[in-house]
Order: structure tokens, then sequence, then C-alpha cells
């Protein structure tokens, strides 16, 4: 009986929060004509509730639940526009929601489509800092089936769905690439960027755009902060410092913007000193050392309301890193980066937009192993260079309403440069040399590839509840080498130049059958061609394993041919979206033990053989991201999300490398004014017991760990932000995480995450 009236109290509470519901309905409108705007997306914040204006502007949401709500209102081109309504007073039939054109965007690459709901794409702007303000890599350990290769406490490597390194598209700004030094990844893309100077980061999951370059697993752009454009002359700023105590590390970061309608700028600059931390209960001391000092700037000119010149410049300088899990540490990493674009749009009816950009790109590291115990036998520094160089330029057009189509090429070329000089103390029979002797090797045998791609993509929304996007791309590829090695030569002989020729096309179909339910359906082919390490490395160590590796310039273009279904809901406040994948993947790059070929550095160590990168003939991923978020009550939210991907290497019939565990995260927030909140985070992994045995993993363990953050505003202008993370003092690692290396003491041990922090940040608005 009691189970009974339960059951009864439940439906009569569902009855009436269903009943509580209203109807609103009106009309978007071009700001400047205040001509009807059609194709307008209008959705309720915080929820998949929404709906697209039609040809004449007019739009109708039903089932929108009474209370304090805000509509969003956005469509290409056009700056977003919030409108807050109390829909418990009052009936809304003939709502006016006008919006106005965009201020011109240089960097971002994910223009929204005119529907609500995506399986494709992800947009995190909220508290990049506070999420990863260590490290950018770090930020990726936060998001649904996203994780991160970390060999140190610095320059963690993302990962995303299991791919990894240049499977991933990461870029600057819509379309600045560049690449680091080192053989080992001690100078990811991500490494060149500070949290705190980034605006937004924008992820394309799978092979789903060809605007932006070849994309196998995926798209990431990380947006720099920008200036804003207003009428009148105007500065504006803020400055930060922070601290944290597990291992007494400080950061700081200044910023100033302003100007006028013709002109604008954005300046910032800061510096970080982190330093060994320890990890939970057992409070095992992990080096983590580095320091770095990095700005920022931006300049722009705009001739019109629909013309811009921008230049752009950053510099980073990073000395002393500790790097573990890797047989040697940085010494320095110093990057610059400029950039020169330049937007028009309107310019006829059919030609919205022309962009274009020039960028270059330069790295230099140098990293040697004289913290290690085989220093005693053998010195080692490396001084690498890396340039890189490019462009792009793009077409927008309106064929007809509702329908935006872009045609454009773009290009880079990259060149690495490096130098290896060892001081042999000890032969590597352990037999003493007399006198020493200094040998010079060539890390990357100056090696170089270029791409010039040409795409078109188009998108089209003619009818209010369907669009649909899609696009092709075709890259021809050049990979050359200027100075083989002679055990190079012998293997691949005298050809010095290769090239191929990729295409890459993908469509997605948006749907919403209903206010409340949104469907998509997108399927791509992807490409990916060898990197340069893949290719010309020359019996160097990469990777988990420290057998030596070996180049393959003959190496065909990985492909991703995937297909990806999204849906997106919400029922009495709670929102879900989640989508499913599956990636066939063919000519998968994965480096194999070649039994005739021995190592040539350190020949009396083991492993004594060596192995060769190759092309696998077919592999496959399948996973799902589903995320849930709602309010529990006016002032208290959450939201939930769980993640797989499992990856099999079909030629074997074994799992494929660096794949993370199936992980669920918890975020509880309650609102406690409107100038204070606090957050408590739980974060759960699963053990990874699908290893690839053959590229060096083992077996890791589950976890979970809970932190707890708050915000408060102060004086109107003064913003503190506290973390307590790891609050039970756990000790643990990712899975993606490497082991000490060979020649440490702690030889083998993982590099466990930091245990109990507390982390402060204190910023200054004015």
């Amino acid at each position: 009986m009691k189970l009974q009236k339960f059951f009864i109290l439940i439906t009569l509470c569902l009855s009436i929060s269903i009943a509580q519901t209203t109807t609103i309905s009106g009309l978007t409108l071009d700001a400047d004509s205040k001509e009807p705007l059609g194709f307008v997306q209008v959705v309720v914040q915080e929820s998949t509730l929404g709906t697209v204006s039609n040809q004449a502007g007019e739009f109708r949401l039903e089932n929108v639940p009474t209370g304090r709500i805000v509509l969003t209102a956005s469509y290409i081109g056009y700056q977003q526009t919030e409108i807050s309504l109390d829909t418990r007073n009052e009936q809304f039939n003939n709502i006016i929601i006008s919006i106005a054109e965009t201020p011109i965007s240089m960097e971002e690459i994910l223009v929204s489509a005119t529907t609500h709901i995506s399986a494709t794409t992800q947009n995190y702007s909220k508290s990049l800092n506070a999420r990863a303000p260590r490290d950018v890599g770090d930020f990726f350990k936060s998001i649904p089936n996203g994780s991160a290769v970390k060999k140190g406490g610095y320059a963690l490597d993302p990962n995303f769905r299991g791919f990894m390194q240049d499977q991933l598209n990461v870029q600057f700004d819509g379309g600045i690439k560049i690449w680091g030094g080192c053989p080992n990844r001690m100078d990811p893309p991500t490494s060149h960027i500070q949290s705190d100077d980034l605006e937004k980061i924008e992820v394309i999951q799978g092979p789903f755009s060809v605007r932006w370059g070849q994309a196998l697993g995926g798209i990431v752009n990380l947006v720099m902060r920008r200036p804003e454009r207003k009428e009148a002359l105007h500065l504006n700023g803020s400055a930060n410092v922070g601290y944290e105590s597990n291992g007494n590390n400080a950061r700081s970061r200044v910023s100033l913007m302003g100007g006028v309608k013709q002109w604008d700028f954005y300046l910032g600059g800061g510096a970080k000193s982190y330093h060994d931390y320890t990890t939970g209960i057992d409070s095992i001391e992990i080096p983590s050392e580095y320091e770095i000092k990095d700005y920022s700037a931006k300049l722009a000119y705009n001739f019109s309301e629909d013309s811009r010149l921008q230049i752009s410049s950053r510099q980073a300088r990073v000395a002393d890193v500790d790097f573990p899990a890797l047989p040697m540490d940085a010494r320095k990493d110093a990057s610059d980066i400029l950039s020169l674009d330049y937007t028009i749009r309107n310019l006829t009816p059919l030609i919205s937009s022309m962009s274009s950009k020039v960028y270059v790109t330069r790295v230099g590291h140098v990293m040697d192993n004289y913290n290690r115990s085989n220093s005693a036998m053998v010195e080692s520094v490396t001084d690498a260079d890396t340039r890189t160089t490019g462009g792009r330029l793009e077409v927008g057009l309106r064929p007809q309403f509702g329908q935006n189509l872009y045609l454009g090429l773009d290009y880079y070329s990259h060149n690495k440069q490096g130098y290896r000089e060892r001081f042999v103390k000890t032969n590597p029979c352990n037999t003493a040399m007399h006198p020493n002797k200094t040998f010079v090797d060539s890390v990357w045998q100056d090696a170089a590839i270029s791409d010039l791609g040409s795409f078109l993509e188009f998108r089209s929304q003619q009818k209010p509840h369907l669009s649909y996007t899609m696009g092709a791309r075709f890259d021809q590829v050049t990979a050359s080498i200027g100075e083989p090695a002679t055990n190079f030569f012998n293997i691949y002989g005298d050809d010095d130049r290769w090239t191929e020729s990729n295409f890459s096309a993908f469509g997605i179909v948006e749907y919403t059958p209903s206010p409340i339910l949104g469907l998509s359906l997108a399927a791509g082919r992807g490409t990916r061609s060898a990197d340069i390490s893949e290719r010309f490395v020359n019996h160097l160590p990469v990777g988990v394993s420290s057998h030596e590796h070996f180049g393959n310039p003959d190496l065909l273009p990985e492909i991703n041919t995937q297909i990806e279904i999204g849906i997106s809901t919400h029922y009495l406040q709670q929102h879900l979206k989640g989508n499913v994948f599956i990636s066939n993947l063919d000519n998968y790059i994965f480096a194999r033990v070649d039994s005739s070929m021995n190592r040539i550095f350190l020949p009396c160590q083991t492993p004594e053989v060596t192995k060769v990168f190759q092309n696998l003939d077919q592999a496959r991923k399948v996973g799902f991201e589903l995320l849930i978020n709602g309010q529990l009550m006016s002032d208290l939210s959450y939201d939930y999300a769980i993640a797989y991907t499992r990856g099999e290497n079909l030629d074997a019939d074994t799992p494929l490398p660096q794949i993370a565990p199936l992980k669920s995260m918890l975020n509880i927030r309650y609102q406690l004014a409107e100038s204070a909140w606090i957050q408590g985070e739980a974060q759960w992994a699963g053990s990874q017991d699908r290893v690839s045995v053959e590229f060096g993993e083992t077996e890791t363990s589950g976890f979970s760990v809970y932190n707890i953050k708050s915000g408060i505003t102060v004086l109107n202008n003064i913003y503190v932000d506290m973390a307590l993370n790891n609050i039970f003092d756990v000790v643990y690692f990712e899975h993606l995480s490497r082991n000490f290396a060979k020649n440490t003491p702690e030889s083998g041990l993982p590099l466990y995450e930091p245990g109990r922090n507390f982390i402060v940040g204190i910023t200054y608005e004015f």
C-alpha cells in the first residue's frame, strides 16, 4: 500500500510539472534592416528545447517550462542574442527578437549550423584556466572520452577516443599549425599556449570537417583571447595570481585590451613556476619542475564594419622541464608564432565573405640527459629546430537563402632539423675509451612535409526542422629528406621525395522532429599522412617501449571511415545528449618489431632489435559519449558524463594502444548567491585490461577521485576561485601516463597524479 501511494504521489508531481508549461511565439528580425530573418535558431538556454524560425521569421516554442528562462537566438554571421523571460506570470505570443551581424572573427572554426543538435562539435569556453591551470593538455582529461599522455608535469599530449598525436589536427586561431622538435613530443602543439590565455577550445569529433586541414580523428582549435570592438575609446583588462600547495607552485598573468571603432588590440603575458609534487598517502615525489614566460598580442584595423586586418604574435620561453618518463629532460623550449589575417564580408548578395591568413611558426628545442644515470657512460644533448609556414584563402557564398557554401585553398610547409651530440666516455660494451670520443647524429635528417589542400563545404537549412552539411577535400602531400644517413640510404635507396594524393569527404544530417527531440547522422572519410617522425626517425626511442624506432617513408596515409549517430532530448528540465560512433581504420600506422634490424646505439642493451613503422591493413574503434545535465532545484544544478572507446587491431586480433578505459564524471553546483558558487566533482575510471603488449602497454587499475571548487566575486571587480583537488589524498594514475624511464632510480614506477592539492586564484578586472 505504501509503495502504491508513493507511485501515485510521483505521478501527481509529474502531472503538475507537465501541466506547468507554456507556449512562446514571435518573430526574428535583422537588427539593421528590420526585415524578417528566417532560419534563426531559437532555443531555451540550458536545455535542448528549441526550434528554427521559418522563412518569414516566425517561430513557435511549445511545452516551455514555466519559470525564469533565457531564450537564445543565433544565426550564421550574426551575434548570439539572449532574452530573459519569466513565463510564470505572462503569455508570450508576439516576441520580437532582433539580432545584429557579428563582428568579424578570424579565430573560430565552428561556425554553428542553424540547428541546435550536433553529434560532432563541442565548444568549451568556461573556466578553462580553472580546469587546467598547469597545462592545456590537462584539460582533455576533463572532457568525455578525452585523456592525455603524461611524460612529466608539463606538456601533456591530448588524446581523444584513442586518436593521438597527429591523428588529431591541433591548431591555433583557425588554421595556425605548429610542431615541436622532440621525437618523444616533449613539445606537442598544446604546450605552446597557456590555458589562461585561451578564450575557448573548439573540438570537431571525427572526420566531419574539410575546411581546416586533414582530419582523421578530429580537429582541436585553440582560440586565443581577442580584442573587444566598441564604438568609443575604451581600455580594460585583468591581472591574476595563483598558487598551488602541492609543489609550492605560482603563476601570474596580466592582460590589457582596448581600442576604438577603427582599431583595437589585445596584449597579455604571464609567468609560471612549478616544482616537484608528491602523490597521495604514500608521498612519492614526482619530478615536474618547469619555468615559463610568455606573451601574446593582437592588433587590428577595421576598414569598415565588414572589413578587418589583424596581426597576431605569440612567444613562449620554457626552461628546465623535467620529463621523468623520457630518456632526457628539456633544457629549453622557445616557440614563436606570427600571423596576419584579412577578412571582408557582404561583398555582393552572392559573396558573403572572403578571408585569408598567412603565418609562420618556429620552435627551438634543446634536451639532454645530464640528470640521468646513463650520463656517466654517454652524455647526450640534442638541439632541434622546426619551422612551419602556411596560409589559407577561403570564399563564402550564399547561393540561396538558408544556404552557405565555402570553398578555398590551404597550404603549409613544415621542416625539422636537429643534431644530437654524444660525448661517449665508455663504449656500449663497458670498455673505457681513451681518449673519450664525440659523435654527432642527425636527428631529423633535414626532413620536410608540405600539404596543398583544396576544399568545398556546403550547408543548407531549407526547412525549419531539417539541415544538412557536406564537404569534400583533396590534398597533395610531399615529403622530402635533405641529409639521409648511410643506414637510411642503404634501405630506402636514393629517393629523396615522396608524394601522395588524399581525398576526404563527409555528410551530416540534423533533424528535429519535435521541440524536445533532436537527431543527427554523420558519415565521413578522413585521411592523415604519416608525419616526419613516422617517415624519417632514425634509431631513436619513441613511445612507451624502449626499442629504437626506424622510419618508413613509404607509409600509406591512414584512412578513417566513420559513422556517428547523435540524439538530444529534454524532460522536466533534465537534458540528455548522446552519440555512438564506429570508425573503420585502413592503413593504421603502427611500429612493429623487425627482428632483422638490430639497434645501433648502445647495442649491448636490451631490447636488441628495432621497431619499424608499418601500416596495418585494418583496425576498428567503437564507442559512445553520454551527457546529462539539469536543475535539481532553482539554485542547484548538475552535469554527468560517461564515455567509452574500444579499439581493435583486426590484423592481429589485439587491442589498439593508448585508449583510456570507461570513465564517468559528475559535477554538482550550488549557486549560493549571484556572486558565489560551490561545486563538488567526482571522477571514476575503470581498469584497463585491453592493452597493446606489442606497443609496450601494461594493464592499469581503476580509481575514483573527488574535488571541491568554489568562487566568489568581491567588490564587483575582484574574483577569487579556490579548489581542493583529490580530497582523500588518493594514490592513482591515468592509463595513458607513462612510467619512470630506465635510466632513473625509480625505473618502471608509474607517474602518479598529485595528491591532495589546494589551489587558489585571485583575479582583478578593470
